[in-house]
């Protein structure tokens, strides 16, 4: 006598637990949004610089170094990095760097993050 076939058995599906997907890299496109995100960057500072008056009528002048830093569009850190060695004019370098990125840090591209030190130079020249 012949045992009938079994029938084929179908093994429970498997969890399979999934990974969270790898950082993908940057791609040369990534890379110009983010070379063109920083000419932005450094247009707006240029058009939204003031000299501080007291500053001027004072004859003060340095450079301001600020450090900052955007990451995932959101402002993480933005602070005194150099001071000129006046106060009025690091206060304005850091209120500065601050509105300006705040105004543009959402444009970062993706993934992308930003961790710069920005000289804002005041001088007086004559005119």
């Amino acid at each position: 006598p012949v045992a009938p076939a079994a029938a084929p058995v179908q093994a429970a599906p498997e969890a399979v637990a999934s990974a969270p997907p790898a950082p993908r890299a940057p791609t040369v496109a990534d890379d110009q949004a983010y070379q063109q995100w920083r000419v932005r960057l450094e247009q707006a500072l240029l058009q939204s610089k003031r000299y501080p008056t007291g500053a001027r009528r004072m004859g003060q002048t340095g450079t301001v170094v600020v450090h900052l830093r955007i990451a995932d569009g959101s402002l993480l850190h933005c602070m005194l990095h150099h001071s000129s060695g006046f106060k009025v004019l690091d206060q304005a370098a850091e209120q500065l760097v601050r509105s300006v990125a705040q105004s543009l840090g959402a444009q970062v591209p993706p993934g992308r993050s930003a961790d710069l030190r920005i000289p804002i130079v005041y001088e007086l020249t004559e005119s």
